[in-house]
């Protein structure tokens, strides 16, 4: 199923946006890779992906890094509910522990939530709707890169919120910085042939009533 996904993916770029749509980061550090956005590395110790992930979610790592990371990291573990299942935990903890000393975390909140969301598009959701923890990290950080999150997050035409990813496109260009407006621009492009496809579906959907 992921070796199909990233095949569909890599010359159209129509794949699930949070899985097939690598993030631009410069040369900011995150999980070894291929050399590109759908090639992992085959010489990466999967057994690792848990523990490196959660070293490169320290307090001072960018959203859009972030988001990279997690991206990476739900592609080294599709295949393996055990690590999947460990992932997600160490995440959710994160949280937890900071609720428990009512210190709310916004990172800690995004985290989970957009592992929880790269999870769901790749049909392995564990039930858990990972857009509104990431709705929960901007109500306690306002961030246009965590905006541009939760349109990757919705922009699929089959998502609860769908209908939410153009606000936060819309919020996330008041943020400033090359890499943002880079990976704005990039979503743009990529989002057009996406969003005609679902408004198409819808028109055959409503025709067929």
């Amino acid at each position: 199923m992921l070796a199909a996904l990233l095949l569909l993916a890599a010359p159209s770029l129509a794949g699930p946006p949070a899985i097939c749509w690598p993030v631009e980061i410069g040369e900011a550090k995150s999980l070894p890779w291929g050399d590109s956005g759908f090639e992992p590395d085959a010489s990466y110790d999967r057994a690792r992906v848990v523990k490196d992930t959660l070293a490169l979610l320290g307090s001072d790592t960018p959203v859009l890094v972030r988001m990279e990371t997690l991206r990476r990291a739900a592609l080294y573990v599709a295949e393996d509910r055990a690590r999947r299942d460990a992932l997600l935990t160490a995440l959710m903890k994160r949280v937890l522990e900071a609720e428990a000393i009512d210190q709310p975390d916004a990172l800690a909140w995004f985290d989970a939530g957009y592992a929880a969301g790269c999870f769901a598009q790749l049909g392995e959701g564990h039930d858990l709707d990972g857009y509104l923890w990431v709705k929960k990290a901007i109500e306690l950080r306002a961030d246009p890169a965590m905006e541009l999150a939760g349109a990757v997050l919705t922009l699929m035409g089959d998502h609860p919120h769908h209908g939410n990813w153009k606000g936060h496109v819309e919020r996330a260009h008041a943020g400033a910085g090359t890499l943002l407006q880079t990976n704005l621009k990039l979503f743009a492009e990529r989002a057009a042939p996406l969003v005609k496809y679902f408004e198409e579906r819808a028109k055959r959907q409503e025709g067929g009533k």
